[in-house]
């Protein structure tokens, strides 16, 4: 019974996330510039999935590095400098711009990663294993929630090409080679 509530409550996130990205697609929203409209975007996003998980889901998140300070840093050196010379490059582009896109960055991932890796991701992979660490429920978990990760990324037709969409929905079914924490919490 309670699986039952659960898989229906995540529809409803899920459909509750598609409507609000619609709604604020063609409200007062729609008047901003691209950065501020996704920022906006997102941090409403952010926050109304997070009181969903609190009042309805109630999935445990938890925000863990699995890699080292020093991996970390081997990653974020290269990520660094290529940002870096894209700076010094691209000179038309205000600083201020460039703290923007990077704060968006920040906040879009911090999104993507709560609700679908945090949420779907977990509760899916719960109820495949029924509280077992098996890792072909792991392997079917990563799989519907990055389908449905790459689906919700249909959302962006309205502002961009065909194309780039496609890529977009794509490229989560890569992300089954990732590593990460895939400890079953409820």
């Amino acid at each position: 019974m309670r699986k039952t509530r659960d898989y229906w409550v995540m529809i409803c996130s899920m459909a509750w996330v598609a409507f609000v990205l619609i709604c604020l697609r063609f409200t007062f929203v729609a008047n901003f510039g691209d950065i501020t409209k996704i920022f906006v975007e997102e941090m409403v996003l952010l926050i109304s999935v997070f009181v969903l998980n609190v009042l309805f889901l109630k999935q445990k998140v938890t925000w863990r590095i699995k890699s080292s300070f020093k991996e970390t840093l081997l990653i974020m050196i290269p990520v660094f400098f290529f940002f870096m010379i894209d700076i010094l490059v691209s000179s038309g582009h205000a600083l201020l711009d460039i703290l923007k896109a990077g704060g968006i960055s920040v906040i879009v991932a911090l999104f993507e990663e709560y609700y679908f890796r945090g949420i779907i991701f977990s509760k899916i992979n719960f109820y495949l294993n029924e509280g077992k660490a098996a890792y072909a429920g792991r392997i079917k978990a990563c799989l519907y929630s990055g389908l449905i990760f790459g689906g919700f990324h249909f959302i962006n037709l309205f502002h961009q090409s065909f194309y780039i969409t496609t890529l977009q929905v794509i490229h989560p079914l890569f992300g089954l080679a990732e590593g990460f924490d895939t400890t079953v919490e409820r």
